[in-house]
């Protein structure tokens, strides 16, 4: 089984239309069978970008749309794993990738 990790720019483009990558995340979406794995960091970050009052309905939609995906494996954050993340931001200096990608 083919196994992906989805983290917040994905989640924002299947949600807004006028996003540029839109297109793109709805194909793979709706062609994609296998596991979606991504954690409760990613969805802190996409309700925190949605968190301005005309899109607070569709944050919780989303939240509540991927938390009920049975597709989906959602990674709990706990201490270990943000150390395991710290560490791999420390050691990829060279990456443009954000913390909670970590």
């Amino acid at each position: 089984m083919t196994v992906v990790f989805a983290d917040t720019f994905y989640y924002l483009a299947l949600a807004n239309p006028r996003d540029a990558a839109h297109p793109a995340a709805r194909q793979f979406s709706a062609t994609f069978r296998g596991t979606v794995v991504t954690t409760w960091a990613v969805l802190l970050e996409l309700g925190d970008a949605l968190c301005q009052v005309p899109n607070r309905a569709k944050a919780l939609e989303w939240l509540d749309l991927i938390r009920g995906d049975p597709s989906v494996e959602l990674v709990p954050l706990g201490e270990e794993l943000l150390t395991e993340g710290v560490e791999l931001y420390r050691a990829r200096p060279d990456k443009d990738w954000s913390l909670t990608d970590c």
